[in-house]
């Protein structure tokens, strides 16, 4: 209570409010509403030494504030809704005012309503949402300590890689060992999280790892990788790269990395493993724990907020997970193909030139064609495994009906009978490998281009030999056999040739003499 009487003499001394309050310690507005209350009563400081001190009392403390009729808000459920992304208090307010005319009640101002829903929020531990919207984003970073697990083949230890990603809103996270830190391994931890999640949080923030992230420059945006952002295209997120060496810029999966570090992998650090799956089993009952554990410093846990408030603001998963892929260009040859590791694949000649680049996405089991500005799939094809090289996945209505001017089976066929028997019977089976003709058509032409170098007759024998051998029909090959034949000629007329003798007769030596 204030010293009223104290009050009243300084101001007999003709000091100001100001000076009295800070004299005191006490606000402007009680100073100054003794003032008024002194200046109504027409009293001073003589006429209060004259009364009692409960006189003094019932004088002042009959001005009392009028008491409170403002509508109070409804805070448990104004804070779910803040939580929301794109909420406001300003929205909430604008909101509560309207109900409040509706319901001829008082409502607060703009001011003292966010300064109550604030109170509130802090007083009843939910300060997250103040930084964070539920379900906005998620924060995506590796362990700087590595796991390790041992091969069960040679017993020696394999160290790896933790990946994790956190709802900063929730502080729910998820966490994988792998054996590697490569892209296709990144996009598929990202898959995996969002499947814990079952959701998608419209953004996603990632440090400046190299496996999403190709170069930030300073003050500039972030080159992102093409894989990467494909897999965010697909999934419907974006991707925010967060400040160079800015830790604090990601605070949640600074702080979820340590809990992994410290918590998690101190845990398992006396129990064995054999494989990145094994410790990983482990690593998701942990994971499980950290989720369900109370808070230390309010009420819930990690699941209960997402469930309550994240689950059902997160995108929802597509039916197909994303595949991620490797690009490569390849140009397209006279036969309508393009080679990718030794094996070729048909491309739609209507759609194609012969010497265009084209752009291929290599996926695990599939390949995919697309025109030189990556923008439209021409084709797809099955992938040849690794072992495979020298082999033709080709559609017949990728094929035009003579890509090369006149040229056809019927034409090289009639050309191959005229130059002779073995050749003829040489070109039906190259022809008769059971692949589209126009794959053949230069292999073909070449070979019988031949007989213009070394004549029919060599060309007909050593497309025979090649038959009877069983070599494979190439210019190379056939070559190699007229080569030798011509060897074998110029041995057989040597051998064939018999040896003569100069010798000197007796009419030689007679005119000697």
């Amino acid at each position: 209570m204030p010293n009223y009487l104290e009050i009243a003499k300084l101001r007999s001394h003709n000091l100001s409010q100001r000076s009295i309050a800070s004299s005191l310690n006490l606000s402007r507005n009680t100073v100054s509403n003794v003032f008024t209350i002194m200046d109504q009563n027409h009293i001073d400081y003589e006429g209060l030494l004259q009364m009692s001190p409960q006189q003094i009392h019932e004088m002042f403390a009959s001005k009392k504030e009028a008491p409170v009729v403002y509508a109070q808000p409804d805070y448990p459920s104004l804070a779910k809704q803040l939580a929301q992304p794109g909420m406001t208090m300003r929205l909430l307010w604008e909101e509560y005012t309207d109900q409040c005319i509706l319901s001829h009640l008082v409502p607060y101002k703009h001011t003292q309503f966010e300064e109550h829903l604030s109170k509130y929020l802090h007083d009843n531990n939910y300060a997250q949402i103040i930084k964070h919207k539920a379900g906005e984003r998620c924060e995506l970073d590796w362990v700087g300590t590595r796991p390790s697990w041992f091969d069960p083949e040679t017993g020696e230890v394999e160290r790896g890689w933790i990946f994790v990603g956190v709802l900063p809103f929730s502080d729910y996270g998820y966490a994988e060992a792998t054996e590697d830190m490569c892209e296709n391994t990144w996009i598929y931890c990202c898959e995996h999280m969002y499947q814990y999640f079952k959701g998608i949080p419209p953004l996603t923030v990632i440090d400046n790892l190299k496996t999403g992230v190709i170069s930030h420059p300073l003050g500039d945006e972030a080159v992102l990788n093409k894989s990467f952002v494909s897999m965010a295209d697909y999934y419907g997120t974006s991707i925010l790269a967060s400040n160079v060496r800015s830790p604090h810029g990601k605070p949640n999966i600074e702080n979820f990395v340590r809990i992994i570090e410290t918590n998690v992998m101190t845990r398992m650090r006396n129990k064995q493993f054999f494989s990145a799956s094994e410790y990983n089993k482990q690593l998701q009952i942990e994971i499980e724990r950290i989720n369900t554990q109370p808070f230390q410093r309010k009420s819930g846990t990690r699941r209960g907020i997402y469930e309550e408030f994240e689950k059902h603001l997160l995108l929802p998963l597509p039916e197909i997970p994303y595949e991620p892929f490797v690009t490569a260009q390849a140009k397209v040859i006279n036969t309508f193909h393009i080679s990718y590791k030794r094996n070729y694949y048909s491309v739609p000649s209507n759609a194609v030139k012969i010497g265009q680049t084209l752009v291929l996405r290599i996926y695990a089991y599939h390949i995919d064609v697309y025109d030189a500005l990556n923008s439209q799939c021409l084709c797809k094809h099955r992938l040849f495994p690794k072992n495979v090289i020298g082999q033709y996945d080709t559609y017949k209505d990728h094929m035009p009906t003579s890509p090369t001017g006149e040229w056809s089976r019927e034409r090289f066929l009639t050309w191959a009978q005229k130059t002779g028997t073995n050749v003829y019977e040489l070109v039906q089976k190259v022809f008769d490998q059971g692949r589209p003709e126009q794959i053949y058509y230069a292999k073909v032409h070449a070979i019988l281009k031949m007989t213009g170098t070394y004549g029919a007759d060599k060309l007909d024998h050593a497309c025979r030999r090649c038959i009877d051998m069983g070599v494979n029909p190439t210019t190379k090959n056939i070559k190699a056999l007229i080569e030798t034949d011509v060897q074998s000629e110029v041995q057989n007329k040597k051998s064939s040739c018999p040896e003569t003798a100069y010798l000197r007769g007796d009419d030689y030596y007679d005119g000697q003499k």
